[in-house]
């Protein structure tokens, strides 16, 4: 599961980038100040890129868990129902 969500925090900070350098040529800013904003701008979207990456990842975890919880019990009624009716069938011979 860590093999698709290991590339989230590298787009989230490249498409900040991205649009912090075009933001700053639009704006006309001088070379140093836009290499200070990108360079704040990428470690600041880094750090939220790796925050979302652990959310999603605990959620994709805990639905993964409670689906497989969902499939026990649903294979636990189901030995619990044939073990009724195997029951039954003794009592009726």
């Amino acid at each position: 599961m860590d093999d698709k969500s290991k590339n989230i925090p590298l787009i989230i900070m490249l498409s900040a980038g991205i649009l912090a350098c075009i933001m700053c040529i639009i704006r006309k800013q001088s070379l140093l100040s836009t290499l200070i904003v990108v360079l704040l701008v990428v470690l600041v979207f880094y750090i939220i890129g790796l925050i979302a990456k652990k959310i999603i990842v605990k959620i994709n975890r805990d639905a993964h868990e409670a689906a497989m919880e969902r499939e026990r019990e649903l294979q636990a009624a189901k030995e619990l129902e044939e073990q009724q009716a195997a029951e039954s069938q003794e009592e009726q011979e």
